[in-house]
């Protein structure tokens, strides 16, 4: 059996790609450290059997993605939530739930057919690291469990298919454009919206912040000094 992975160099993609060699899988992986990042040329012509994504940044062609039986990508999202900045719009429209999704690979971004859905709720005090860390253990737990039935327990794609029927995306996939849009705010912002923004859009690597007079000014969280 030969598989395909592409995951980032972390604990989760070391722990999936470890996994798929214990039990004595064919594996050549792949690594991605950043977005847009391009596929080596030398992996365009390899063919097999499968291709897991799995926390990548890669966008896969559909020269490569027609030489592999099947491809199939772990979406650190639930459905209602595809492309870009998902933890993002989960927060800023205050969804109840979020998850993960394992789908089939088309050459459109989060559009082929699902396979497997796992949700958990949405704490009130949750930002975009507590969602984020979340999404990450149950992504994990969705690659064990897809790799159990497709490779050791033998089951089809079809019978996946089938058990998934009901669950479909529900929106266009989001950009990066419209994260970047929202994360840019003006002098008049409404106390409650600034509030809003910040929980769903701040980070330290991509701080909500004011323009003025072509100076831009930098959320940072209130810190108390003794």
């Amino acid at each position: 059996m030969r598989i395909l992975f592409l995951g980032r160099k972390d604990v989760w993609g070391l722990n999936a790609y470890e996994h798929l060699c214990r039990i004595g899988a064919d594996v050549t992986a792949i690594w991605s450290n950043k977005r847009y990042e391009a596929l080596p040329n030398s992996i365009l012509n390899w063919k097999g059997d499968y291709l897991f994504s799995f926390y990548s940044y890669y966008i896969i062609p559909k020269i490569l993605l027609d030489q592999i039986k099947i491809c199939i990508n772990f979406h650190p999202s639930s459905p209602e939530h595809a492309g870009s900045g998902m933890l993002n719009w989960a927060l800023y429209n205050k969804e109840k739930y979020y998850g993960a999704t394992a789908h089939l690979i088309e050459e459109k971004i989060d559009s082929g057919k699902i396979l497997k859905v796992k949700r958990f709720k949405i704490l009130k005090n949750d930002d975009i690291n507590s969602l984020k860390y979340r999404a990450k253990i149950y992504c994990t737990f969705l690659f064990y469990e897809i790799i159990q039935e497709l490779l050791i327990s033998k089951k089809s794609i079809n019978n996946l298919l089938e058990t998934s029927a009901n669950e479909n995306w529900s929106e266009e996939a989001k950009s990066i454009k419209e994260i970047n849009a929202m994360s840019k705010i003006n002098k008049d912002i409404e106390k409650n919206e600034l509030k809003h923004r910040i929980r769903a859009f701040h980070t330290d690597d991509y701080p909500v912040e004011l323009e003025i007079h072509g100076e831009k000014f930098i959320h940072v969280k209130d810190t108390n000094y003794l």
